[in-house]
């Protein structure tokens, strides 16, 4: 059997992961915003700030929001995903707005995916593992899709992610998952457009 999901840990800024897409999630009331959706927002020139800001987006579970990057970042769109209440979240919500994510992009037709781990840091990340593999490949499934998946993940923390996902494939998802070394493919002096300037 041939792997639908191949998962990579990316250890370069979120302005410098390359893909088909980006997805960041973000607590509903949380202001500033955090992570790398915080750093998307700065990115795209407060864009997420400015929906918020006008009602048209809160946090909620379910809402998101799609950005055109223009060159700021090395994705061509990110989209920025509610996560609900940070006092509600736990491992049900996790899978759901995982899920969530993963569909949304398969929706957009993306099959490089950046993803921060949705409401979760790399710290926490070992013991969630399991969960986050189960929730990806749901809808892989269903579809029969294939995905790359690239999570997020500071050096200093990638080898208990990089054993916590291996063993969670090899228990959960053996031939149909694996992690993989990231491929770039973007030329190494490519630049990105000048984020913009505060002040």
């Amino acid at each position: 059997m041939t792997a639908i999901l191949k998962v990579e840990l990316e250890h370069r800024p979120t302005e410098r992961a390359e893909g088909d897409l980006l997805v960041a999630g973000f607590f509903e009331g949380d202001r500033p915003l955090r992570g790398s959706v915080g750093r998307v927002d700065w990115r795209v020139c407060g864009l997420i700030s400015k929906a918020l800001l006008e009602d048209r987006i809160a946090g909620r579970v379910g809402e998101c929001l799609l950005l055109p990057t223009e060159g700021r970042l090395r994705v061509p769109l990110a989209l920025a995903i509610g996560l609900g209440l940070r006092s509600d979240y736990d491992s049900e919500r996790l899978f759901e707005c995982t899920r969530m994510a993963v569909e949304r992009a398969l929706d957009l037709g993306a099959r490089r995916v950046v993803l921060e781990p949705p409401g979760i840091s790399a710290e926490t990340l070992p013991g969630h593992a399991g969960n986050l593999i189960e929730a990806v490949l749901a809808p892989l499934r269903d579809r029969e899709e294939t995905l790359t998946l690239r999570f997020l993940i500071p050096l200093e923390e990638a080898a208990p992610v990089a054993a916590a996902l291996r063993t969670a494939i090899l228990r959960q998802a053996p031939g149909e998952a694996a992690l993989v070394r990231p491929q770039r493919r973007s030329e190494p002096g490519r630049a990105l457009a000048p984020a913009p300037r505060v002040g």
